[in-house]
């Protein structure tokens, strides 16, 4: 089997640093960033599936990938649950060495250069999609990004359960997930799994700038995010007192004048 990889820009050069990055990680978190950069997309948990199953001797674990055809590798008996699946985990990484170690490195992005405008220069048009979208705040994490781009998208403040984080302890620390149900389309169901991080502070900020990275490289979702804010239609009705029961809709005071807003 070939990977996908190989055929998306055949003209990119090997990236010989990938399977060396994937031998420092766990076998799981290898096996994960493998099958994203082959099916080159975001995997959720439907993609790769481990199952366990106990004997007398041990431990053993199959996995699933469903976003590869439905491929299945077994691995060895271990003293553990979590042993079980690193082996299984390892025969798939043995399984596509090749692959592995002729990815194609993925296509740079390109910086956008600051403008420089003389002034009274009218400010530039609102990016159109398919345009570089802005740089980073260097000042903020990936978290914080991350809460800042869904919220925008979505257009309105986030609640608790719209960006949800889970951390596992894992072999060499800790690695995070993270899933953002209330996003439109496939984007709701996606999961996002980060780096293996020594805290579990980190690993949420590495899952959060992988899921932000692929964010802002979707055209339809920044689309959404670089929608002018929604116009506030109060509208003025007279001064004094809000009036009673009975005389005009919900509103408000402001300045001693009432405003009324109609409704959508």
């Amino acid at each position: 089997m070939t990977s996908r990889a190989l055929f998306g820009n055949p003209d990119s050069e090997i990236d010989h640093e990938f399977g060396e990055r994937l031998m420092k990680k766990d076998p799981k978190t290898a096996v994960n960033q493998f099958c994203q950069r082959f099916c080159n997309r975001p995997i959720n948990k439907e993609d790769v599936i481990y199952t366990v199953s106990k004997y007398p001797q041990g431990y053993q674990a199959t996995v699933k990938l469903n976003c590869i055809e439905g491929q299945e590798f077994a691995g060895a008996v271990a003293n553990s649950q979590k042993e079980a699946e690193a082996q299984a985990s390892q025969q798939i990484l043995d399984f596509y060495a090749e692959q592995i170690n002729n990815m194609r490195k993925p296509p740079k992005k390109k910086k956008k250069r600051p403008a420089t405008q003389p002034p009274g220069t009218p400010p530039p048009p609102p990016p159109k999609p398919g345009d570089p979208q802005p740089e980073l705040d260097p000042s903020i994490s990936a978290k914080g990004n991350l809460n800042a781009h869904v919220g925008k998208i979505l257009r309105r403040v986030l609640e608790k359960d719209e960006v949800l984080y889970e951390t596992q302890q894992v072999v060499g620390g800790y690695q995070s997930t993270v899933r953002m149900p209330g996003l439109p389309d496939d984007w709701g169901l996606q999961i996002f799994a980060g780096e293996v991080c020594h805290k579990r502070q980190d690993a949420e900020q590495s899952v959060a700038q992988l899921a932000l990275d692929a964010i802002r490289a979707d055209e339809g979702l920044m689309a959404k995010y670089n929608l002018p804010a929604k116009v506030k239609n109060w509208i003025p009705i007279g001064t004094g007192r809000a009036m009673g029961k009975g005389h005009q809709g919900p509103g408000n005071i402001f300045g001693g004048k009432a405003y009324w807003r109609p409704p959508a």
